[in-house]
């Protein structure tokens, strides 16, 4: 089955806010007053950016998981986001939880339901079919 162009859609949206997240805190860790170490670089840029751009690509590729994480971070950053609206931080999480939900509105189509579940269905097999050969 191929995959849907609302899935492809939500796909891009997240992209897209991850990429406007990275420049966002990437600017901040940057910043040559809070440059501590490489560690800090590394454990406060690279690790969260680079997961949340690989839970992407796993999303893009059909992994049924990674959408209920991505409902769960949604739904937790929009309790945070909408505590916490100050000034321009807070219309920048606003702005990036919109987007989150947008692409989870694309994610949560009918169409897109279908194509996670079958491929859902066909890791199962494929699961199936390697514990058969044991």
């Amino acid at each position: 089955m191929q995959k849907p162009k609302n899935t492809i859609y939500g796909v891009r949206v997240l992209y897209l806010s991850a990429a406007i997240l990275a420049i966002v805190i990437g600017s901040l860790v940057f910043d040559k007053s809070m440059i501590g170490s490489v560690v800090d670089m590394v454990c406060l840029f690279f690790i969260p950016i680079g997961g949340l751009f690989y839970l992407i690509y796993l999303l893009s590729k059909g992994k049924f998981w990674v959408r209920s994480v991505l409902l769960a971070g949604t739904i937790i950053s929009g309790i945070k986001v909408i505590l916490g609206i100050t000034g321009i931080d807070g219309i920048m999480g606003i702005s990036l939880w919109l987007m989150n939900v947008l692409a989870l509105y694309f994610l949560y189509r009918k169409d897109s339901n279908t194509w996670f579940a079958n491929n859902l269905m066909q890791e199962n097999l494929k699961l199936i079919e390697k514990q058969r050969k044991r």
